[in-house]
């Protein structure tokens, strides 16, 4: 795979030598743990009812990565797998982490289109996919993209029923192929510390999916300072809430390579399950979006469940408001710890679960060592401490661009290497970094920025709202107003000038206060993560249309 230039020699040279990279790989952290802990438990597949040691771990990856290679897999070519948060998918990656192949894994429910844009981008030789998920025949999907991409020579199938004229993933994993290689070959074959090492997919909720490339030093580096920023060790169980896509999973994923503690994955987050998966595995760790710990912090049985092996539960994805921070902390009875990052970015911020409570709540708190974060204005320029600028990054942990669309990524990375976010916030003098917005998402109201977070989490205090998403509506005088979409308490809703008084009491400038109040009972998201404003703004500009002028308590 040809390099992409942010992996320049000089930049790997510098990152070794300051100590941010190390020449181990991922592939090399998980054989460690199979020869010095062979017989704990290292993954935990909770709905297939799969629990493997680090040992068998290692047997399986061992066994794919040959069977790839034997099937005339190339070094550096990739495999997708579009599989869902089964075992198979963490073992998949790291046999082809063995090999020397790339690994892309795209959410199950991206269908043709998006299957035949990943396969044109990457030139993917082999796909491994369910044979039927959920309804959907992922088999005869990919059959009929084959017919007009020759180049994919191998569709892979994993679980039971076998398609006819399918390759079976078993079968692959039992040829007996350990005698027609030398036992030192995967060592050989692995992804260097200097090479690109793994491939995540965007959402693309604004355009065609994108895959974003990571370098095995990136990935390496990160997960030294997510075990050494969250404490994680190797006597915790961590769960991970997301689909394997994602890249908070990334985190969980790379935290258990570094350290050898438990990975539980789960197929369906639904809240009770969730409870009872806790308790059955005595999970210490959990890593999700906001969303779904407001799903778990109100289900009813919440309180039927042993969760006192819960010590941290861990946000990202998308802004955790401060009082929601809060409720979780209460219910749950542990610390939460925000993450800052982007799947085609890198990390930004990591949260201190040893922090004060102000801080763990309301700042994604400090970038990870060797990394560099600052705030700049619209014409690039640094603003000062405490200021509201976008948030800029460099350093080790950040990705290395768009895989073969060196024009994508020219549009994100300037000339000096800094990563712009499209986010808003400031820093405080000690380097913590406080979030208020997406800079797409700002209102400018009569020349006035309203920043939505802010909004947002004055009225998550309010004791009716469950969960709230500030969004602008178009306004003939003012060019802008705020919208508050709520979803409230069970059973209530809030009038509009009680919204409206309860955030003067607030004492906020009268031209953030929402001028119109929606309710729903959930909203969009855009993926499993954030929620998605731009269906919010298409459905209050459908409900303006169908009412023809809008009020201002419109509801």
């Amino acid at each position: 795979m040809p390099k992409i230039n942010l992996t320049a020699p000089e930049r790997v040279a510098g990152y070794l030598a300051k100590g941010y990279w190390e020449e181990s790989t991922l592939a090399d952290f998980w054989d460690r743990h199979a020869e010095e802990s062979p017989d704990k438990v290292g993954l935990v597949d909770v709905s297939q009812g799969k629990r493997f040691t680090w040992a068998q771990l290692k047997e399986i990856t061992d066994r794919l990565a040959l069977g790839l290679i034997d099937m005339g897999i190339a070094r550096d070519e990739v495999v997708i797998g579009q599989l869902p948060n089964w075992a198979e998918n963490v073992t998949a990656h790291m046999a082809c982490d063995k090999a020397g192949i790339l690994y892309l894994g795209p959410r199950t429910n991206m269908r043709q289109s998006e299957m035949e844009h990943f396969l044109k981008i990457t030139g993917a030789p082999a796909v491994i996919i369910p044979g039927n998920f959920r309804g959907f025949d992922h088999y005869e999907s990919m059959k009929e993209i084959q017919s007009g991409m020759p180049q994919l020579k191998h569709i892979i199938v994993t679980g039971p029923d076998i398609p006819a004229g399918a390759l079976s993933l078993e079968d692959v994993l039992t040829r007996p192929l350990a005698g027609s290689y030398p036992p030192d070959h995967l060592s050989k074959t692995r992804i260097r510390h200097d090479e690109i090492g793994n491939l995540a997919s965007t959402t693309g909720t604004t355009g065609a999916p994108k895959v974003a490339a990571h370098s095995e030093g990136c990935l390496v580096s990160l997960s030294q300072a997510v075990v050494s920023r969250l404490r994680i060790t190797a006597d915790d169980a961590i769960l991970s809430l997301v689909p394997f896509w994602s890249g908070i999973n990334l985190l969980v994923s790379l935290a258990v390579c570094r350290v050898g503690c438990t990975q539980v994955v789960m197929e369906n987050f639904e809240p009770g399950d969730i409870l009872k998966v806790i308790e059955k595995e005595r999970v210490t760790v959990t890593c999700s979006a906001p969303a779904i710990y407001f799903r778990m912090i109100g289900h009813p049985d919440l309180a039927r469940h042993d969760l006192s092996s819960l010590r941290m539960a861990v946000s990202a994805g998308g802004p955790l408001p401060p009082e929601l921070a809060v409720k979780i902390e209460e219910a749950l009875s542990c610390k939460v710890s925000n993450v800052y990052g982007a799947v085609d970015g890198g990390t930004f911020g990591l949260g201190d679960p040893d922090a004060p409570p102000e801080v763990r709540f309301t700042t994604v708190g400090r970038a990870p060592e060797g990394t560099e974060v600052k705030l700049v204005d619209g014409d690039d320029n640094e603003v000062p401490t405490g200021q509201i600028g976008e948030v800029v990054s460099r350093g080790p942990l950040l990705y290395e661009g768009y895989f073969h669309d060196p024009e994508r990524t020219r549009e994100v990375y300037d000339a000096e290497g800094w990563y712009h976010t499209g986010d808003l916030g400031w820093v405080d003098a000690g380097g913590t970094l406080t979030l208020v917005g997406r800079k797409k998402e700002v209102i400018i109201r009569g020349g006035q920025n309203i920043y939505p977070a802010e909004v947002e989490g004055l009225l998550m205090e309010h004791p009716d709202v469950a969960s709230v998403a500030i969004v602008a509506m178009p306004d003939p005088e003012m060019g802008e107003k705020c919208c508050a979409f709520v979803i409230p308490q069970a059973g209530e809703k809030i009038p509009f000038g009680d919204m409206v008084s309860f955030l003067k009491e607030k004492k906020i400038a009268s031209f953030k206060i929402p001028e119109r109040l929606e309710f729903v009972d959930q909203f969009p998201l855009a993926g499993e993560a954030k929620v998605n404003k731009r269906e919010l703004q298409d459905m209050l500009a459908q409900r303006m249309e169908a009412e023809g002028e809008a009020g201002p308590g419109s509801a």
